[in-house]
C-alpha cells in the first residue's frame, strides 16, 4: 500500500509492506519481513540504492508483520525496462550498475546481518521439488526446471 506521511518539512512518500495477521513467509523458506527490513536498512546505510526503512511494525500496531519504507520513484517491471524507449539510454549501463550493487550487498558486514538460513543448493532443489509435487498441479516448465540440475554438467556446491 502506498501513502504519504504529512511532515513539517514536506510530505514523505511511503509504502507499507506487510503480511496480514496469520500470514507471512514460511519460516523454513524465506527470511521474513523483519529480516528484509533489516537488510534493506543496512543497504540504505551503506549508500546502496535501497529505500530507507521508516518503521518496523510491532504487535501493538495491529497490522501484522511488516514495515514502512520510503517510496522511491522508479521502475521495477523488467519488461518495461527492457523494452520501453524511455529506458533505452539506461540499458547499456544497467548490468555494470547491478554488478556494483551486488558487490555492495556482498560487502555488508556479516556481523550486522540478521540470521539467515543456510542450505545447500541440492537441499533447496529437493525442498522445492517436494513443495511443487505437493500441489498436485503439473506444470511442464517446473518439471523441466527442477530436473535440469540433475542433467546439467555444472556441479552443484553447497552455498556458503
Amino acid at each position: 500500500m502506498t501513502f504519504d506521511i504529512a511532515h513539517p518539512n514536506g510530505d514523505i512518500g511511503a509504502i507499507l509492506r506487510r503480511a496480514p495477521p496469520g500470514y507471512g513467509a514460511a519460516p523454513t523458506r524465506a527470511a521474513g519481513l523483519d529480516a528484509e527490513a533489516t537488510l534493506m536498512q543496512l543497504a540504505h546505510d551503506a549508500e546502496l540504492p535501497s529505500p530507507r526503512v521508516l518503521h518496523v511494525l510491532k504487535p501493538q500496531d495491529e497490522l501484522g508483520t511488516g514495515f514502512i519504507m520510503q517510496r522511491i520513484d522508479g521502475e521495477t517491471i523488467a519488461r518495461k525496462i527492457l523494452r520501453d524507449e524511455k529506458f533505452a539510454r539506461a540499458r547499456p549501463k544497467l548490468a555494470r550498475q547491478l554488478g556494483g550493487v551486488l558487490a555492495g550487498i556482498h560487502g555488508l558486514a556479516a556481523s550486522k546481518l540478521p540470521k539467515l538460513r543456510h542450505v545447500t543448493a541440492t537441499t533447496e532443489i529437493e525442498d522445492l521439488t517436494r513443495e511443487y509435487q505437493s500441489f498436485n498441479w503439473p506444470r511442464p516448465v517446473f518439471e523441466l526446471a527442477l530436473r535440469w540440475p540433475e542433467a546439467s554438467p555444472i556441479p552443484v556446491h553447497p552455498m556458503r
